[in-house]
């Protein structure tokens, strides 16, 4: 009797560690999935339900150099119901890939980004067909003037004027952007402008200003309308006005000059003076 009460005691306590390890298991195989699904969740969010994002870098470097680049982001949402990502990617890069921009590609997140780098600004001249060493810049009149400084404003339209522009780099990425069913209200286009110049030097109409410590620059948004692509963007550049700091300089100078002239006149007198008191 006491055999058959230990038995089933047994076949008791083999049926609970049963239903504990694999309750257990269970329990490791959901934490599992959804830390699986936390890595994997990954991608870009575009703002109001975007499915694109171009951009287009203008950069000075800190240094020296010049930086032009391209830039295209697509919304996790859009991309996740891609089919073939990897030919959208490639119809993104293509164009770059064969005119020798240097490529940074994500296929896993739909991001792509192209650029070429110059040393100098005369080699940014030259290549945009430019004599790079005779290029002067033009004439301007500065808007606004005080003894010190210079403002001067500059106003011009951004490459996305020319987006609907057949032959145009831009307008092959969004060539590109149509054919894989995006909406021109899905597409959101941001102009930026990189330089290492506080806001003390350099403003603009700009619709965000970041700044990178790192690379010690200061990056101006500028949102452009798809239905307006003409719309215009303004940097001022303050600048010394150098006759007036030079006039200060050699008025500066002249005073300090002018000191030690001062100390050896007013010894002279007080000496001659000295003199006439004794002789008396």
């Amino acid at each position: 009797m006491s055999m058959i009460i230990t038995k089933r005691k047994a076949l008791i306590l083999f049926i609970a560690v049963t239903l504990m390890i694999s309750m257990s298991f269970c329990y490791i195989l959901s934490s599992n999935a959804a830390y699986a699904d936390d890595l994997f969740d990954t991608g870009y969010d575009l703002k109001n339900d975007y499915a694109v994002k171009i951009s287009y870098y203008f950069i000075v470097k800190y240094i020296s150099g010049v930086e032009m680049a391209y830039e295209v982001v697509y919304d996790k949402d859009f991309y996740n119901t891609v089919e073939n990502k990897k030919d959208l990617m490639k119809s993104t890069k293509d164009t770059f890939v064969k005119n020798g921009f240097e490529l940074t590609v994500d296929e896993t997140n739909g991001h792509m980004y192209a650029a070429k780098r110059f040393s100098t600004t005369t080699d940014y001249y030259i290549a945009l067909g430019l004599d790079g060493y005779e290029v002067e810049e033009e004439k301007q009149q500065p808007s606004e003037k005080s003894f010190f400084y210079y403002t001067y404003e500059q106003t011009s339209e951004t490459i996305f004027s020319n987006l609907k522009t057949e032959g145009k780099f831009i307008n092959r990425i969004y060539n590109t952007c149509v054919d894989a069913g995006i909406d021109d209200d899905k597409i959101l286009l941001n102009y930026v402008y990189g330089t290492p110049y506080s806001e003390r030097t350099l403003k603009s109409t700009r619709d965000a200003l970041t700044y990178s410590a790192s690379e010690k620059l200061y990056y101006h948004t500028f949102e452009i309308p798809i239905d307006s692509l003409s719309k215009t963007y303004t940097i001022y550049r303050k600048v010394p006005n150098t006759k007036a700091w030079y006039l200060l300089a050699v008025v500066g100078g002249l005073a300090i000059a002018a000191i030690p002239l001062g100390i050896y006149i007013y010894k002279k007198q007080t000496e001659k003076k000295n003199g006439a008191k004794s002789n008396e």
